[in-house]
């Protein structure tokens, strides 16, 4: 391990439901010859530069007992041009933080909670010294649209808290909090190198039937492991759920009923804050 710049674990102040979103500024002076990136983030982040995800995997790092190993991943983040970039940063929960009561008990670890990340970037120029951009107090942080996020039961995503270009250059951060310093993790950091979670093909559904008025029946004919991207359009407020299961009830609709799990099970919710057309894809959740 090697975060030799000293960057601190932080989170936002509260730990509120929410996914809690990050970000920071920073610039490079000069043309870049390459530059690395280490980061951890618990339950799970999602990194982006410049409003562009850094990669295509998923619910990283990988699962551990955090009181005894906590992993991080590495990335090439060349190609950057000189000037100002922005980088930002989703938490979620996954199995280091969840909330939904459970048969195995992820709903209450021994380990701390509290969400946080660590992070360091190491960019090296053409010429010159080396420059470093770490995790420390001066980030911004707000909570993010993911309002409920769980492996199991699913995500709620509700349009009307989203910060359109809060992860690009020229944002405005007012009304947004400062990040705030949080103990570290008991487990030593490590570097990752089991593969990632990452998307290794499309499925489409083999046929769609109306089942209700206002719901609908997507029929994939195959058992996999993933998640779903769906085009939908609705109005202000209106909510959208997509429940996943392995059968089907007697009237066509999902049946999801599950002992491992209190309350609903595999059901994603989608709340509109207008009626332009979007695209949604869940960030925390794994069916």
């Amino acid at each position: 391990m090697n975060f030799n710049c000293r960057p601190k674990w932080i989170t936002m102040s509260g730990n509120a439901v929410p996914a809690p979103i990050f970000r920071k500024d920073f610039t490079i002076t000069g043309n870049m010859e390459k530059a690395i990136c280490k980061i951890s983030g618990l339950g799970a982040y999602v990194l982006t530069v410049d409003g562009k995800r850094i990669d295509d995997t998923i619910l990283n790092p990988r699962f551990s007992n955090y009181d005894k190993t906590v992993y991080y991943n590495e990335f090439n983040l060349n190609g950057l041009s000189a000037g100002t970039h922005t980088l930002g940063v989703c938490l979620g929960r996954s199995r280091h933080s969840m909330l939904t009561e459970n048969t195995w008990g992820w709903h209450k670890p021994p380990w701390d909670t509290v969400r946080k990340f660590i992070l360091q970037i190491d960019i090296y120029p053409e010429k010159g010294d080396s420059q470093c951009i770490i995790s420390d107090e001066s980030w911004y942080c707000l909570s993010g649209p993911i309002r409920y996020d769980c492996l199991y039961a699913g995500e709620v995503y509700d349009a009307n808290y989203e910060s359109v270009g809060w992860d690009i250059p020229g944002y405005n951060a007012k009304g947004w909090g400062k990040a705030v310093i949080s103990d570290p993790p008991k487990g030593k950091l490590e570097l990752q190198t089991s593969p990632p979670i990452k998307q290794i093909r499309i499925i489409l559904p083999e046929f769609v039937q109306t089942t209700k008025a206002d719901s609908a029946l997507y029929a994939f004919n195959e058992n996999t492991a993933g998640n779903i991207r769906i085009e939908a359009r609705g109005q202000k407020g209106a909510s959208m759920k997509m429940r996943y299961g392995e059968k089907i009830n007697s009237d066509m609709t999902v049946n999801s009923e599950y002992t491992g799990i209190t309350g609903e099970i595999q059901t994603d919710t989608y709340i509109f804050s207008s009626d332009k057309p979007i695209t949604y894809e869940p960030v925390f959740s794994y069916k």
